[in-house]
């Protein structure tokens, strides 16, 4: 037997690398499918080879770019996310229209740019994790 997603669960999560408290706790929920498998299409390339028919595919991924989608949409807040100043930094949201997905809800873009390349990238691999089936669900 396998379980749906819940799309409206949150878990929290503070990094690895943050260990002094009080910690930034950052609410991580899921990308459903048909959102995940659009960011993975459109952030994956494939072609024919170059060496024929008897080639390889040429593949490649932007892993990078396929962060900074699963953070845009399975980042649902933070708390004590503060400037350099000691300011707290509002988690805000805004409607994105995706092609052949329809509208949801994510991380405002202004709020996206406040995020390091190192922390977008340990958050999608949590959200993603979370987005995928788990290898007892798979065995069932």
């Amino acid at each position: 037997m396998i379980f749906a997603l819940d799309i409206d669960e949150t878990r929290v999560y503070s990094l690895a690398c943050d260990t002094q408290e009080p910690k930034t706790i950052f609410h991580l929920g899921v990308v459903d499918g048909v959102l995940l498998s659009a960011i993975e299409d459109t952030q994956t390339q494939f072609a024919v080879s170059n060496a024929g028919s008897s080639g390889a595919p040429d593949i490649s991924v932007n892993v990078h770019g396929k962060n900074v989608e699963l953070v845009k949409f399975g980042l649902k807040g933070w708390e004590n996310f503060k400037d350099k100043k000691n300011n707290h930094i509002q988690f805000k949201t805004q409607s994105y229209s995706i092609p052949r997905v329809g509208s949801r809800v994510g991380i405002h873009e202004e709020c996206l740019k406040r995020l390091s390349k190192a922390v977008i990238a340990e958050l999608a691999g949590e959200i993603l994790n979370a987005s995928e089936l788990t290898k007892a669900q798979e065995k069932n």
